[in-house]
């Protein structure tokens, strides 16, 4: 059921009337816009002024759950505009009733594109063959595509962006939306455009793209192959997929509040910092009479990253684990230090009640977070859509002081800008998207606070400031992790 109980007009702005027209104009559309922008309105003119123009028929929308089950049904009931577009969701309770409705439009979640198109893996493993069961959806006329959060497809080598490549082409008009196009590396921009675009901008084969944009790869081993852009590579790139690609930057259209980056440092004990310098350098940490040690370079980071948040993950003794199925192989959290949790306390004090979204990585940082401050609401526990949905209407009502999320789980799809203006990264992870994404949850049209104000718990002395360093720099993930490595542990060891 709609939250909207009246329906308005929707009054485009300029630049959304330009992106409906780039799209009218263009069989193949990147909408590349900033969260808030309005990019499932933008989609929906569109849709309904090429069904007038009779120029499509059915639409399939690829989406997150998220924007699935709340942005696209909202837009649709909210506006008088499209009040005669019907549409359907199909997710993995009522997927086989819902491919045979007839409506204009059809949202499936991203995890069933394999099961809508019967995706089958040829003997060879390298690519995926879809196979068009005309009892699942061969009796629909799809002829336009819509896939919103694209970089949920930057993967070139996974099964879900496998079967969009092989099955694109069957419709003729297709758009992608996103605000985080190429979010941690311009690797991912090829599979992205692929999808949209077919063949028509960077070729067939990624292989070729890589010989095109960047340099020779370098790495410690094939599983960490780092690929450098040559020099040029992004404006090169940028004016490959100006054809088709339209971008919108909330600042350059909208009265946005000012954002205000914040550190407050986090010094460890000399106890913490121990054994923080020792597991550095030697790949083993000694906590509270237990011995946690690993011999990857990548696990390595997340455990520093652990303990400079206060906490680390073993595996549980066999006492501990007694009475539990053989196949459960339990890990256990130490606390190494409550340094970030006091700053936290410290901080929500000088908020005075003001609504704070909170973002956690790690569960032990859940943990310790919930133990200072009690059962705290967080967003990653409402597990069905009608659960969330009551969460983010209590927040964006000011009824909820501190919210709780995982920004991993919980980026795309959310409009809490109501709620309050004050976000605090308890922990950084390295992804880029994710950060954004979280951010651009309150930092968006409709926040009536002149600041929005983000806050970064760090740990002195520790990873912490070479991740927010990155973050800064949109660096890529994995290049990020394996220089870390090289510059302030391996070196020490030699």
């Amino acid at each position: 059921m709609s939250i909207f109980t009246k329906k308005t007009d929707w009054k485009p702005h300029s630049y959304q009337d330009r992106a409906t027209e780039f799209c009218l104009n263009n069989p193949y559309a990147l909408v590349l816009a900033d969260p808030g922008m309005g990019k499932t309105s933008i989609t929906l003119n569109v849709i309904k002024k090429l069904k007038e123009r009779g120029e499509i028929d059915k639409v399939l929308i690829v989406a997150p759950l998220r924007p699935a089950y709340e942005a696209w049904p909202n837009e649709i009931n909210k506006w008088k505009n499209f009040k005669d577009l019907t549409y359907t969701i199909i997710d993995s309770k009522n997927k086989t009733k819902a491919i045979k409705e007839d409506v204009d439009i059809y949202i499936v979640t991203t995890d069933l594109v394999k099961w809508l198109f019967n995706a089958e893996i040829n003997p060879d493993k390298k690519r995926a063959r879809p196979v068009l069961n005309s009892n699942r959806i061969g009796h629909l006329n799809f002829s336009m595509l819509v896939i919103d959060e694209l970089s949920k497809f930057k993967n070139n080598t996974s099964m879900r962006t496998r079967v969009m490549y092989e099955v694109s082409s069957l419709f003729d008009k297709r758009i992608g939306l996103t605000g985080s196009f190429a979010p941690n590396h311009l690797l991912d921009v090829f599979a992205e455009t692929k999808i949209i675009a077919g063949d028509n901008i960077f070729g067939k084969y990624i292989t070729s793209f890589k010989n095109t944009y960047f340099n020779s790869p370098i790495g410690m081993n094939r599983s960490f192959e780092i690929l450098q852009p040559k020099q040029g590579a992004f404006e090169a790139i940028c004016k490959a997929l100006s054809p088709v690609s339209i971008h919108l930057k909330a600042e350059d259209y909208l009265d946005m509040p000012d954002k205000l980056f914040i550190n407050l440092e986090a010094t460890l004990s000399s106890k913490a910092m121990d054994i923080y310098k020792g597991f550095e350098k030697e790949f083993v940490a000694f906590v509270n009479s237990n011995v946690i040690s690993t011999q990857n370079a990548a696990t390595k980071a997340i455990m520093l990253r652990q303990i400079a948040s206060g906490g680390i993950y073993r595996d549980a003794d066999e006492e501990e684990t007694e009475g539990l199925p053989w196949k459960i192989k339990e890990r256990v959290s130490e606390v190494v230090h409550n340094a970030k949790t006091d700053i936290l306390i410290d901080l929500i004090s000088e908020l005075q009640g003001k609504p704070l979204l909170l973002l956690y990585h790690f569960k032990h940082d859940k943990e310790r977070i919930n133990k200072a401050f009690g059962n705290i609401p967080c967003l990653n526990d409402a597990k069905t859509p009608e659960k969330l949905r009551a969460m983010v209407d209590l927040w964006n009502r000011g009824e909820i002081p501190i919210l709780l999320g995982q920004p991993q789980s919980m980026g795309h799809g959310l409009n809490l800008q109501k709620g309050g203006n004050h976000i605090c990264f308890y922990t950084l992870d390295w992804s880029f998207e994710n950060y954004d994404q979280v951010i651009r949850r309150i930092y968006r049209q409709g926040n009536e606070h002149k600041t929005v104000y983000i806050y970064h718990i760090l740990a002195k002395n520790t990873i912490d400031y070479y991740v927010l360093q990155k973050l800064q720099n949109k660096e890529d993930t994995q290049d990020s992790i394996l220089k870390y490595l090289k510059e302030y542990c391996l070196e020490e060891k030699v």
